[in-house]
Formats: C-alpha cells, sequence, structure tokens
C-alpha cells in the first residue's frame, strides 16, 4: 500500500514532466501515449525503474519445450506448438485466471489484462471456483516470473501456472510483460536476430542468469526489431558489478531500451495478434478477400481499419516517412543529437524525472575530442562499486559501443579531462527515479585537436633537431 501511494504521488509528478518533439513542440506524456496507441493506459501509468534485477530478478524459462515470442503456429507447426498457445473457446482465445493465496495488486493485474484485451482479440476470464482448468495464478513470490507460454504437467494434462508478482513487481508495464510470457513471448532480447541489433556484455552479468539473454531460434513474423517492446531489457539487467549488461549497436537507439514503457509497444501487438490468429480472423470477418490490406508492417484491427506503426500514415499505412526504430527515436529521445563543433553539453533540467538522451560527438578527420568537465554531480546508489541504475553518464572514449565507462554520484571532478582514441565520441545520459530529486546533473565542454604530431624546430641545428622534439598533443 505504502507503494502505492508512492507510486500514485509519482505519476502526478511525471505527468508535468513534457517531452519535446524533434521539432521543438512540447509533447505531453498523455499526448505521446495518443501517438503509441495506448491512450487506455494512461491513467495507471509510472515511471518505469531502470533496474531489471528488481523487476525480474528471479525470471526463468523453464521449460526447453515453450513456445518461442515469435513462432507462427501454422497448420505445419500445430503438432509442435499449438499445444503451449491457450485454447480458443467459441473461436476465441481465451485465458483463465485466478488470483492467488498471497496479496497482490487486484486493480493493477486487471489493468494489465484489459490493456491486452483492448489491442488483441486474446479474452481473458476470472474463474476463482475452478481448481482443474487451466489458467493464470496471479501471486506475490520471489521476484517476478512466469513460464513462457501455457504449461502441461503430466498425461500433458494442463494445470494452474503461476504468474509470480513479487516485491516492485506490481507496475502495470511489469505485469503485462509477465503476462506475456505466459502467454507465449520471450524477452526481445532473445530473438534470432538480435546480435544484428544489442550487444550483450557478459562480463558486467550475473551467470545464474544468462538464460535470459541467450539467443532463441524464432521466426520473427516479419516485424522488426524492437528496442522499445515491453519485453526488452535495460542496459543494467542482472548486472553483477553495477555495470551494463545491454547496449544497442547504434547508440542513438539506446534510449529507446532505457525510457519508461508504456505497454505493448506496437510490434508486441503485432506478434500476439499474429501468433494467436486475431489478424487471420478479422482479415476473415471484414472481407479482404483473405488478404491484409496494410502496408509497412501495418496489420487489419478489430475495427477492420489498419493499425500502422510509428513513422508511416495512409489508411493503409502506404506512405512511410522514418523507419519504425527512427521514428520512435525521434519521438522519445528528442534530445539525441550528433555534434560536429565545439560546444558545452549540458543534461538540461535539473528538476525533470526522466531525461534520456545520446550525443554522438564527431571531430573532423585528423582531430580529435577533447572532453572537459566543467560540472558533476548525480543521484546514485550507495555500493562497492556505487550503482549508477537510476541516474549516470556514459562516456564512450573510444566511439564504440559497449566500451564506455558510467560515472555517477561526484565521480567526475571540475577540470577531469576525457580524450577520443579516433574522431568520435559518446555521451549517452539518463535520469529515471521514483524520487524527486534535483542533483546538478552535469556540464561538458567539448573542443577538437589535431592527432599530427607537432615538432618544435632546433634553432642552432635545424636539420638535425627536425625530428628530435616531435610529440603528439
Amino acid at each position: 500500500m505504502i507503494l502505492g501511494r508512492l507510486l500514485s504521488i509519482t505519476l502526478t509528478l511525471f505527468f508535468s514532466t513534457a517531452l519535446m518533439s524533434c521539432q521543438g513542440e512540447e509533447l505531453s506524456t498523455e499526448e505521446i501515449l495518443h501517438i503509441l496507441g495506448n491512450d487506455d493506459i494512461a491513467e495507471v501509468f509510472v515511471p518505469y525503474i531502470n533496474d531489471d534485477s528488481y523487476e525480474e530478478k528471479a525470471e526463468e524459462s523453464n521449460s526447453t519445450e515453450t513456445i518461442n515470442s515469435t513462432r507462427p503456429v501454422s497448420a505445419r507447426k500445430a503438432s509442435s506448438y499449438s499445444s503451449k498457445l491457450w485454447e480458443k473457446i467459441d473461436g476465441v482465445p481465451t485465458v483463465h485466471f485466478a488470483f492467488g493465496s498471497t496479496p497482490v495488486s487486484h486493480q493493477s493485474i486487471k489493468k494489465a489484462i484489459e490493456h491486452i484485451e483492448t489491442h488483441t482479440c486474446i479474452r481473458f476470464i476470472e474463474s476463482n471456483g475452478i481448481k482443474f482448468r487451466s489458467r493464470m495464478i496471479f501471486d506475490d513470490s520471489s521476484g517476478c516470473n512466469s513460464n513462457v507460454g501455457r504449461t502441461k504437467w503430466l498425461f500433458g494434462l494442463s494445470t494452474a501456472q503461476s504468474v509470480n508478482l513479487g516485491y516492485l513487481c506490481h507496475q502495470v508495464r511489469t505485469i503485462i510483460h509477465e503476462i506475456c510470457h505466459a502467454l507465449g513471448l520471450w524477452h526481445e532480447q532473445n530473438r534470432s536476430d538480435r546480435d544484428a541489433y544489442v550487444k550483450v556484455i557478459y562480463d558486467n552479468l550475473r551467470s545464474k542468469n544468462s538464460h535470459n539473454f541467450q539467443i532463441k531460434s524464432t521466426e520473427n513474423f516479419h516485424t522488426e526489431y524492437d528496442f522499445f517492446s515491453v519485453m526488452h531489457y535495460g542496459q543494467f539487467g542482472f548486472t553483477s558489478n553495477g555495470g551494463q549488461t545491454l547496449t544497442t549497436l547504434d547508440p542513438m537507439m539506446k534510449g529507446l531500451i532505457t525510457v519508461p514503457r508504456f505497454g505493448l509497444s506496437f510490434m508486441d501487438k503485432s506478434i500476439l495478434n499474429k501468433l494467436y490468429g486475431c489478424v487471420d480472423t478479422w482479415i476473415s470477418e471484414c472481407g479482404t478477400n483473405g488478404t491484409n490490406p496494410c502496408h509497412n508492417l501495418g496489420y487489419l484491427g478489430k475495427a477492420c481499419k489498419c493499425i500502422c506503426p510509428l513513422g508511416t500514415s495512409g489508411d493503409m499505412c502506404e506512405v512511410k516517412e522514418q523507419n519504425y526504430s527512427d521514428a520512435l527515436a525521434a519521438l522519445l529521445t528528442p534530445k539525441n543529437e550528433v555534434i560536429k563543433k565545439p560546444t558545452n553539453i549540458t543534461s538540461g533540467d535539473s528538476a525533470l524525472l526522466n531525461m534520456v538522451f545520446t550525443k554522438l560527438i564527431q571531430a573532423p578527420p585528423g582531430f580529435r575530442i577533447v572532453l572537459t568537465v566543467l560540472d558533476f554531480e548525480t543521484h546514485f546508489e550507495i555500493g562497492k562499486p556505487p550503482k549508477c541504475l537510476y541516474q549516470g553518464v556514459e562516456v564512450g572514449t573510444s566511439g564504440k559501443v559497449g566500451a564506455g565507462r558510467v560515472y555517477c554520484g561526484k565521480q567526475l571532478k571540475k577540470g577531469q579531462i576525457f580524450k577520443s582514441k579516433s574522431n568520435q565520441m559518446i555521451i549517452f545520459y539518463w535520469k529515471q527515479t521514483l524520487y524527486q530529486r534535483y542533483e546538478r546533473g552535469f556540464t561538458f565542454g567539448v573542443h577538437f585537436e589535431s592527432v599530427f604530431q607537432q615538432c618544435k624546430i632546433n634553432a642552432a641545428n635545424p636539420i638535425k633537431g627536425l625530428f628530435a622534439n616531435c610529440h603528439r598533443p
């Protein structure tokens, strides 16, 4: 109950924070939810704690036979995978559920269920009195975890399976995540094509939790990799030492795995609706001659209208203006920037509860970047080493993803200097916390210097001394 009141207070604070579009126009959280098609979840949204070790510290996929997150259940595959889907009753995918004996937030669970029902054809029915039906049981247990797909036990009989929602697992976003596991979804970073988009930093990962990062053999329904999926981990999931465990190959996409989740993403909805045959049902009911009339990854929805990904327009998603990920980044991380001239970089208004951005600094050929700390103080969690889960900055002097070092608290001193190893440097900043703090953040100065050798000529013997006093700046 105390946590619930804290989240309620935080909700008001978060909604007072406006995000900026790439055109400089202020967008409220409600406007962003509308653009993403998730208006239904606005009144219960709370900021996402960027720490999957809290939210999913005990999450496991216990069965090696469970359905993968994006495997189509066609007639050819039905014998292998259909048993892992929840059954249809009167042609409608139906999930019975009940609340366990331990206290859980009924309101948040029902809101999560309502969100999934709104965006799919899947139906949930509360059935507390039925003991031997296949159903989900919501319990307050250790960590946040669920089996992947519907489980069967001895002789193929179905029974109750737990969706465990422990301490700090009662956010609607987290409950949606765990229900999606039970419906058959793996993590986004388990996708077969993930190595083209993200990098797992195994040196910082707790070995006992490495299964949450294993690549699965998935068929992805022709969807794009979705950094903003409700099934995607953030940068510190299961960290063993406070360091990052997951980063994006494109540094401008890193904010998308860090910003708060707003329920199911477009790709999450698309996959669930294809996995459970919803799109096929709607195509049949809407009289489209058995074909999907929507373009550019769009799909036909229950109202016989195309559901279109961000970055497209037109009734049938026929106009592609941006790639999906680029459109998400423009909406959710509008302070991303490529810097090509000397300047100062600042974290911005320290009173904002949510701020995430990447600054990609590029010097001209033959020059390198010199970054000078002008001011620095952020929040940090006490420990050895201190954890920068809620606020911090990554300085990547090599210009390569996953190679930067994370700083927070008072770890950087005024006047401290970083020099890039090439003509590129990556600065990534995040501030996300349930508590209203006003640390100053940071201000860095950026300038460029030549990497060519500079030589002092010996005036008495210029030929002999030409190369005697050469040095790199």
